[in-house]
């Protein structure tokens, strides 16, 4: 799962924190064959509250679940987890200067 602080959140230079959210949900779910838990609006979050600009938590597994944690232990699933992010962020970056 992916959260961002809420729907209302300005774009900063052509970036909304919920359409990143969005991309990197569908992206991570699909590269990495876990469970698509969504994208979550979570204005409690320090992180998220108090930045300025579009900001998000990526939740790509749980270590508290077993069989995640034995993915995530994995070379492959820190690779794909890596590749995934940097793309969908360098996408949005790449967007905002067209």
């Amino acid at each position: 799962e992916v959260h961002y602080h809420g729907k209302s959140d300005p774009p900063v230079d052509g970036i909304s924190a919920m359409e990143l959210a969005e991309n990197l949900q569908s992206t991570l779910a699909s590269n990495l064959g876990l469970p698509n838990r969504g994208t979550k609006v979570s204005p409690e979050l320090a992180v998220l509250r108090r930045t300025v600009m579009p900001a998000v938590i990526i939740e790509g597994a749980f270590i508290s679940n077993p069989n995640d944690l034995s993915y995530m232990k994995t070379d492959d699933f820190r690779e794909k987890y890596a590749m995934s992010a940097a793309k969908c962020i360098i996408e949005a970056l790449n967007g905002s200067i067209d």
